[in-house]
């Protein structure tokens, strides 16, 4: 969300290293040349880092440092083609960079587009440039995503179905009217401005009621569940607790 954090590449390290297990890297184009992002994979690749999911990044405009420069050198099939030449062993010049990288690449995906057509199309770019699987975007409309599943793109390679539980009206609107690529139905926003109405405590227990909905609703749709808890780590095990066990995954 254009905010700054800690680079994706020292968090997945860290995270593989405390738990021994393995860690995505999110790798942006708005931020660097060809020259930083190819050293930026070499060095993931150095800290033994296996998966990569490539983006484009949200807008500057909607983060912390609204007046910092967008480079995007290149979109996301450009560092897609990156990506699988360092696996294929060369740089994007093609020179040799000795041990081809091994990454499991990754790309975005929108179940909820307004224009499945075109979303579909993008995937399928994606797809040929290297993506080998997907995450989406948050999703609240089932509906929605039981179309998407229909299409044979999103059959192609696996998919990562993004849930963000919603936790208070004002954070609900904000996904609905200023996040791009998220789409939040009517009839959740009612909901969580029913609860509104009722306080603050209300609001997280329907924001809860409704994310435990959508993960069990996901699970039996799709292998792959990406929760977002927005720093509240303490609601995924309750929310993980509404899929059934042999759907459950992280």
């Amino acid at each position: 969300m254009a905010r700054l954090r800690m680079s994706s590449i020292a968090v997945a390290a860290l995270v593989q290293r405390d738990t021994g297990l393995d860690a995505i890297v999110q790798i942006t184009t708005r931020d660097r040349n060809v020259l930083g992002l190819q050293s930026d994979l070499l060095g993931a690749a150095g800290l033994s880092l296996k998966a990569l999911l490539c983006l484009g990044g949200d807008p500057l405009k909607i983060g912390d440092y609204p007046q910092a420069k967008q480079v995007s050198e290149v979109d996301v099939l450009g560092l897609l083609r990156i990506a699988r030449s360092l696996n294929s062993g060369s740089d994007l010049a093609g020179n040799a960079i000795g041990a081809p990288t091994a990454f499991a690449i990754g790309c975005a995906a929108d179940p909820a587009a307004a224009d499945l057509e075109v979303e579909c199309s993008k995937l399928r770019a994606k797809i040929e440039a290297g993506a080998a699987f997907a995450q989406t975007q948050p999703v609240y409309d089932l509906g929605a995503l039981e179309r998407f599943l229909k299409r044979e793109e999103a059959r192609a390679i696996p998919l990562l179905i993004g849930l963000i539980p919603l936790r208070s009206l004002k954070q609900t609107m904000f996904f609905a009217n200023e996040v791009p690529g998220v789409v939040v139905p009517e009839a959740t926003q009612n909901r969580m401005r029913a609860a509104s109405d009722r306080g603050p405590d209300h609001e997280k227990a329907e924001g809860l009621a409704i994310a435990r909905e959508l993960a069990a609703g996901i699970a039996g749709l799709c292998r792959g569940l990406h929760v977002m808890p927005m720093a509240k780590y303490g609601l995924l095990s309750e929310i993980l607790a509404a899929v059934p066990e042999k759907k459950q995954v992280g």
